[in-house]
């Protein structure tokens, strides 16, 4: 079993502002003002880490704008979640079962 907890607490390094949101029962981990590095440039997005299977996919982050890349991502712009309307790419191997902040740097790698 999981300690939630203890994965949040180590990403609150990372995001000290991370909020632990649920929808539908499962665990959303909200990270606002992530800075991270995008195309070789510091960026700062809100982010919302969902670690677990969703559309297809073992985890998913969103974002609230797109960032730049180097590699050709297939960006879509049709999640609403807690009310907002989020970004996120298809990028498909990031497992679900590793601590959240490899789930968050798994994703991240799309950028890099």
């Amino acid at each position: 079993m999981r300690n939630w907890d203890a994965e949040l607490a180590a990403l609150k390094r990372l995001c000290p502002k991370l909020d632990r949101w649920s929808e539908g029962g499962k665990l959303l981990v909200f990270l606002p003002a992530l800075q991270f590095s995008a195309k070789g440039k510091s960026i700062v997005r809100d982010a919302l880490l969902w670690p677990h299977d969703r559309d297809g996919y073992p985890s998913r982050l969103f974002l609230s704008e797109r960032a730049p890349s180097h590699k050709d991502l297939n960006w879509n712009q049709s999640f609403n979640l807690q009310g907002r309307e989020w970004h996120s790419w298809s990028w498909k191997d990031v497992p679900n079962n590793t601590p959240l902040s490899a789930i968050l740097a798994g994703h991240l790698r799309a950028f890099q």
